[in-house]
């Protein structure tokens, strides 16, 4: 009788802790060269913030390897993470057009932002599409696509702006290196698409969180020369007074604010 117990024993698997059991598989699945059984892994897991937290990740890889992430995003059972993954897989994916809008439709709460990024990666067809001299015929054009992309009344950035902006920065940067930035620069764009892309042109060059010592208008050209950051044309000093008051907002707060920046803001300007 003893003897049989003893190899009862033997023969009896040690019982594992689910938490290892949950640690085993994400280490697992983090080490798998296929994104697919990296995926099954991922499912295998008990702990639902875990399982969430592995499949978010590998349907955003097998997205990355040229497969498809619906399916590992849409079997989650928690819709939080279902439209977490939704988002990622967009994203990782690089998706445009009808294919994204299909799946940013299941990212709840980040529609908009997965909306917005998607349009965002047409920036580069755009840019082929409308060359120097009709930025204003491209901030048109971004309008129009606002609306089958679901943003036409949207709470995101203005994305005819942004989207020109960069784009006539980028041309800017290869064409004129350090040279002043004039307001030539933007063709036809708005003065709101021109100011940001003299503003990421500072970004570009090193603006990040940076701010003149003084931040009274009209900015000082020296002030930023000083600073070792791009500087503007003469023609240009409207758009750069926009790009550094708001820089100076943001490093040195409201308290220290141009006057005439506070004093439009009273007035219930920008």
């Amino acid at each position: 009788m003893i003897a049989w117990l003893v190899l009862l024993a033997c023969d009896t698997e040690p019982e594992v802790d689910p938490r290892r059991r949950d640690q085993l598989l994400y280490q697992q699945a983090l080490a798998a060269a296929d994104p697919r059984e990296a995926v099954a892994l991922c499912e295998q897991i008990q702990d639902l913030p875990t399982r969430g937290e592995c499949v978010v990740f590998e349907a955003g890889e097998l997205m990355k390897a040229g497969g498809d992430g619906h399916g590992a995003c849409a079997r989650l059972e928690n819709v939080g993470w279902q439209q977490v993954c939704f988002f990622e897989m967009v994203d990782a994916g690089k998706l445009k057009g009808e294919r994204a809008m299909v799946a940013c439709r299941r990212t709840g709460p980040f529609l908009e932002r997965c909306l917005a990024h998607a349009l965002q990666r047409e920036e580069n067809i755009l840019a082929r599409q409308y060359p120097a001299g009709q930025e204003g015929a491209l901030q048109e054009h971004i309008r129009g696509l606002l609306a089958p992309y679901g943003l036409a009344n949207s709470s995101e950035e203005a994305l005819d702006v942004t989207i020109t902006g960069r784009i006539v920065a980028e041309r800017f940067r290869r064409t004129s290196g350090r040279s002043p930035f004039p307001r030539a620069a933007c063709g036809t764009a708005d003065d709101a698409a021109c100011a940001e892309a003299y503003r990421v042109v500072v970004l570009r060059g090193g603006g990040q969180g940076k701010a003149p010592p003084s931040c009274e208008l009209p900015i000082a050209r020296a002030s930023i020369a000083a600073m070792g950051l791009p500087v503007w044309a003469d023609d240009a000093q409207d758009i750069a007074d926009v790009v550094w008051a708001h820089q100076c907002r943001r490093v040195y707060g409201n308290h220290n604010q141009p006057p005439d920046v506070r004093n439009t803001e009273r007035a219930g300007g920008g």
